[in-house]
Formats: C-alpha cells, structure tokens, sequence
C-alpha cells in the first residue's frame, strides 16, 4: 500500500488560495498544506481551518514574498527600502553577494517569529515545515530553520536540502506542477507513485480573486490544480489503487 500526502502550498496567501485548499480537501484528495503566516489573510485561514481540523497543517517558511512578521527594523537586512522582503530574483540574480549581505541571526529571528506566530494563530505546533520558493535551500538559511527543527522536534517536508528530523521521510515529488499538472498525471502514474510506500505531492490548489492575479504568476494554475486534485477520475485513481491519503502528523517517529 502507497500512503500518500497532497500538500497544498501558501494557505494563508489570500482569500482565493485558502478557500481553493479547503475545497481540495473537502472535495479532492488534498489532506494537508503549510501556512505562510506572515500574509495578511493567515488570521482569517487559522480561523477556517478550525472547522477542518483533520486537516494536516504545517508552516510556509517564508522570506520572499511580503512583510515579516518581525518589526522591519529589527531585521534589516532581510527587507527592501520599504520593509518588504527581498524577492527570490534579488537572492538569486547574485547570490553569493545576496547571501553575504544577509544577517543570519536575523533569519533565525524572523523564522521563529513565524513559528510562535503560527502557534498563537492555530493553538498548535505545525505538524511540519516546508518554505516557499525553497528558501531554506539556501545554505545559511538551511543551517538556521534547521535549529528550529531540532528545537522543537518538527517533522520535514524531504527535498534535496532535507534537515534531518526523527521522522519518516516521505519521497518528494514536485513534477505535479504548472503543464505537467493534468489528469493524466495520476491516471497513468508519471511518478511511479503506485511503486511507492510513502510519498508527498506538492500541489497548488487555489480560486483566483484580485489579490493573486496581480500578486503572483502562477495563478490561473492553481485553478486548474484545483479541479484536478477534485476529479472523480483522480479520486476512483486512488481508491482502486489502494492508495491510503495523508498527511504529515500520521508520520511516524523513528527514534
């Protein structure tokens, strides 16, 4: 038997990408996502979410798109001129000179920011953390979430920079995304999926409203995820397969 995690990335983003997740999992096959706790809707998505509360919920590391949750004075050199932080083109255009210019005791400041804010937001730990546009790739950034992991004995989404954690490591499979996301991606198993005990798809699921069309270019995307990730086809895929549906806090502890 395969155990399978969908995770949907950014709830919390906006309105249309947090009512789009919710439907993945009321209505698809979606059983998780990760929370991006600095965006202004994460309040209101913390509050929806208490009424799904089988619904795996994890924390979006963030450090690229919005505001921090820390006061922008008090992390300077993680946010432009107007107190927004860097883009992921700014580390990437020139990223050694990018990386150099960050403080990383800041970076463990925001992140733990985050992490305390998500608790006060929905009375709990996250049951996992992943980041968005992999940040926590980013060699210094990966040292600092990683003493997070540690502290708080935090399971981990498993990419090609995993940080160790005590417990089981699904296999990451990110090809489910923008012209390879399509029905035909389950029916016929691109992933090998089937072949698999455990794995976790990252998806996208989301309805378009203003704020993501104007905010961010994968946006009509997510929609389409949306109705993939709902499709009786997708879900009688998993059922004849014998396919059990998860998410991260049903992971066991391997130590």
């Amino acid at each position: 038997m395969t155990r399978l995690i969908v995770n949907g990335d950014d709830f919390g983003m906006c309105e249309g990408v947090t009512l789009g997740i919710l439907k993945a999992y009321r209505e698809g096959i979606l059983r998780s996502t990760t929370m991006m706790c600095n965006m202004p809707f994460a309040r209101q998505a913390a509050q929806m979410a208490q009424d799904y509360p089988d619904l795996g919920l994890g924390i979006h590391f963030t450090l690229t798109v919005g505001k921090p949750v820390c006061d922008p004075k008090e992390v300077p050199t993680l946010v432009d001129e107007n107190g927004y932080f860097h883009s992921q083109h700014w580390y990437l255009n020139n990223l050694q000179s990018s990386l150099d210019a960050i403080n990383y005791e800041e970076v463990y400041k925001e992140l733990r920011a985050q992490l305390e804010l998500f608790t006060r937001l929905n009375g709990k730990f996250p049951d996992h953390i992943d980041s968005h546009h992999g940040t926590t790739s980013l060699p210094k950034v990966h040292d600092e979430a990683k003493k997070l992991v540690k502290e708080f004995d935090l399971a981990v989404r498993c990419t090609h920079d995993y940080i160790f954690s005590d417990y089981e490591r699904p296999k990451f499979l990110n090809y489910f995304y923008d012209e390879h996301a399509t029905i035909d991606y389950f029916l016929n198993d691109h992933d090998h999926i089937c072949d698999m005990s455990l794995c976790e798809i990252m998806s996208h699921p989301g309805f378009v409203d203003h704020y993501l069309y104007t905010h961010s270019s994968y946006n009509i995307q997510r929609a389409k995820e949306l109705d993939i990730l709902c499709d009786p086809r997708v879900k009688e895929w998993v059922e004849k397969n014998n396919i059990e549906l998860i998410s991260f806090k049903d992971l066991k502890h391997i130590l």
